[in-house]
Protein backbone atom coordinates (compact mmCIF):
# COMPACT_ATOMS: atom_id res chain seq x y z
CA UNK A 1 0.00 0.00 0.00
CA UNK A 2 2.74 2.49 0.46
CA UNK A 3 4.18 1.99 -2.19
CA UNK A 4 1.44 2.87 -4.13
CA UNK A 5 0.87 5.92 -1.91
CA UNK A 6 4.18 7.18 -2.43
CA UNK A 7 3.95 6.84 -6.49
CA UNK A 8 0.54 8.79 -6.58
CA UNK A 9 2.37 11.57 -4.12
CA UNK A 10 3.47 14.24 -6.17
CA UNK A 11 0.40 13.93 -8.71
CA UNK A 12 -1.68 14.36 -5.11
CA UNK A 13 0.08 16.96 -4.15
CA UNK A 14 -0.05 18.78 -7.31
CA UNK A 15 -3.74 18.29 -7.37
CA UNK A 16 -4.21 19.80 -3.98
CA UNK A 17 -2.15 22.86 -4.47
CA UNK A 18 -3.80 23.77 -8.11
CA UNK A 19 -7.46 24.17 -6.15
CA UNK A 20 -6.14 25.04 -2.44
CA UNK A 21 -4.37 28.51 -1.19
CA UNK A 22 -0.82 26.67 -0.77
CA UNK A 23 0.38 28.72 -3.97
CA UNK A 24 -0.65 32.55 -3.45
CA UNK A 25 -4.22 33.03 -5.30
CA UNK A 26 -2.99 36.61 -6.95
CA UNK A 27 -1.62 38.06 -10.06
CA UNK A 28 0.13 35.34 -12.25
CA UNK A 29 -1.10 32.49 -9.88
CA UNK A 30 -4.36 33.48 -9.55
CA UNK A 31 -7.35 30.86 -9.76
CA UNK A 32 -9.14 31.35 -12.28
CA UNK A 33 -11.97 30.23 -14.75
CA UNK A 34 -9.40 28.56 -17.24
CA UNK A 35 -5.92 26.50 -16.54
CA UNK A 36 -3.39 28.66 -15.65
CA UNK A 37 0.43 27.46 -16.91
CA UNK A 38 2.22 29.74 -14.37
CA UNK A 39 0.23 28.80 -11.35
CA UNK A 40 0.38 25.13 -12.57
CA UNK A 41 4.48 25.43 -12.91
CA UNK A 42 4.83 27.12 -9.41
CA UNK A 43 2.74 23.74 -8.37
CA UNK A 44 4.84 21.05 -9.85
CA UNK A 45 7.71 23.37 -8.24
CA UNK A 46 5.66 23.35 -4.81
CA UNK A 47 5.23 19.28 -4.79
CA UNK A 48 8.53 18.72 -6.15
CA UNK A 49 10.04 20.91 -3.25
CA UNK A 50 7.91 18.98 -0.18
CA UNK A 51 9.24 15.45 -1.99
CA UNK A 52 12.47 16.07 -1.59
CA UNK A 53 12.17 17.00 2.05
CA UNK A 54 9.70 15.11 3.01
CA UNK A 55 10.46 11.83 0.74
CA UNK A 56 13.70 12.45 -0.59
CA UNK A 57 15.62 10.03 -3.42
CA UNK A 58 19.19 8.86 -2.55
CA UNK A 59 20.06 10.45 -5.74
CA UNK A 60 18.50 13.40 -7.65
CA UNK A 61 15.67 15.29 -7.11
CA UNK A 62 12.08 14.81 -7.82
CA UNK A 63 11.91 17.55 -10.72
CA UNK A 64 14.29 15.55 -12.20
CA UNK A 65 12.06 12.49 -12.32
CA UNK A 66 10.80 10.89 -15.89
CA UNK A 67 9.72 7.24 -14.75
CA UNK A 68 8.58 5.34 -11.99
CA UNK A 69 8.99 1.62 -12.43
CA UNK A 70 8.27 -0.98 -9.54
CA UNK A 71 11.65 -3.50 -10.24
CA UNK A 72 11.48 -6.47 -7.94
CA UNK A 73 8.92 -5.60 -5.86
CA UNK A 74 10.53 -1.58 -4.83
CA UNK A 75 9.87 1.55 -6.42
CA UNK A 76 13.02 2.59 -9.04
CA UNK A 77 12.78 6.16 -10.10
CA UNK A 78 14.44 6.98 -13.61
CA UNK A 79 16.00 10.33 -13.97
CA UNK A 80 15.87 12.19 -17.13
CA UNK A 81 19.43 12.07 -17.02
CA UNK A 82 19.15 8.32 -17.15
CA UNK A 83 20.23 7.66 -14.02
CA UNK A 84 17.84 5.03 -11.51
CA UNK A 85 17.52 6.07 -7.89
CA UNK A 86 15.36 4.94 -4.91
CA UNK A 87 13.61 6.20 -1.98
Amino acid sequence: MMKLQLMFAREVCMMYCFISNVIANKDKTAIGSSYNPVRAQSVVQWANDFLDKTIPLTDGSYSQLKFINIQQNKLEFTLVNGNHTLV
